[in-house]
């Protein structure tokens, strides 16, 4: 179950709604989006400015998860990034900025 939404004027490619991030109790993915947006107006203050990682799970919270640091090549233009280096990963890294409600549902 694929979607496309508007939020502000900007499109939002919303892909695997139905997928289960958490088993107990049941979430889906589409859940996590409606949280963020009756939540986006209390959380988006703190995330302005700051770059943001990701914890991945593919294949679910209890299986092999990783830590994205680096934005995807291709961004939506409401996406901004923030470059800076990565003692860790030993060169510069593209963070993703979450500074508006399409960028934090994307």
């Amino acid at each position: 179950m694929d979607k496309i939404i508007r939020i502000s004027g900007h499109k939002v490619e919303l892909t695997h709604l139905d997928k289960i991030l958490f088993p107990k109790p049941k979430v889906i993915k589409k859940d996590l989006i409606d949280y963020y947006f009756e939540a986006g107006k209390f959380i988006l203050p703190y995330l302005k400015d700051r770059p943001v990682t990701l914890l991945r799970c593919p294949m679910g919270i209890k299986k092999e998860c990783w830590i994205q640091k680096e934005a995807p090549e291709k961004l939506p233009s409401f996406v901004k990034t923030f470059t800076d280096y990565s003692k860790l990963a030993g060169h510069k890294v593209n963070y993703v900025l979450v500074d508006n409600l399409a960028a934090l549902i994307w």
